[in-house]
C-alpha cells in the first residue's frame, strides 16, 4: 500500500509541475490577463505585474465598494498604468476584448460555471480557475 502511495504522489506531482509549466508559457505568450474576482486587494495582479509588467491586466469585480478601493491602493504602486479595473457582474460581463492569446483567471471566490459560460459566449481567451 505505501508503494502504491508513493507512485501515487509521484504521478499527481509530475501532473502538477506540468500543468504549471503549461500555465508559465501560456502567461509569457499573453498580451492581456484578467482576473475574475478582483477583490479590494488584487493581490495577484500586482504579483503578476511585477513578474510581467509589459502586459495589460485587468480585474473585474461585482462590488463598486472592493473596485474603489482597488483603484485606490493600485494608484499607490507601480503598476498605477498597467491595471484596469470594471465593476461589473462575471456573468454578464462582455469578454470580447480578450482572445485566444489573453488569459482569464476566475478566482475560488466566483461560481465559475456561469462565468465560464460567458467567457466562452463571448470570447476567444483561454480560462483558468484559481485554487
Amino acid at each position: 500500500m505505501t508503494h502504491l502511495l508513493k507512485i501515487v504522489g509521484l504521478i499527481l506531482s509530475n501532473f502538477y509541475n506540468n500543468l504549471i509549466d503549461e500555465l508559465r508559457k501560456k502567461l509569457e505568450q499573453a498580451k492581456k490577463v484578467v482576473l475574475v474576482g478582483s477583490g479590494m486587494y488584487p493581490y495577484s495582479l500586482f504579483d503578476m505585474f511585477k513578474r510581467h509588467p509589459d502586459k495589460s491586466y485587468f480585474g473585474i469585480e461585482i462590488s463598486p465598494q472592493k473596485t474603489k478601493l482597488a483603484k485606490l491602493i493600485t494608484s499607490k504602486t507601480p503598476a498605477k498604468d498597467n491595471i484596469i479595473y470594471y465593476t461589473e457582474n462575471a456573468f454578464t460581463f462582455d469578454y470580447s476584448e480578450f482572445d485566444q492569446d489573453d488569459m482569464i483567471f476566475i478566482s475560488c471566490d466566483v461560481d465559475s460555471k456561469p462565468t465560464i459560460e460567458q467567457i466562452i459566449k463571448t470570447s476567444g481567451a483561454q480560462f483558468w480557475i484559481c485554487a
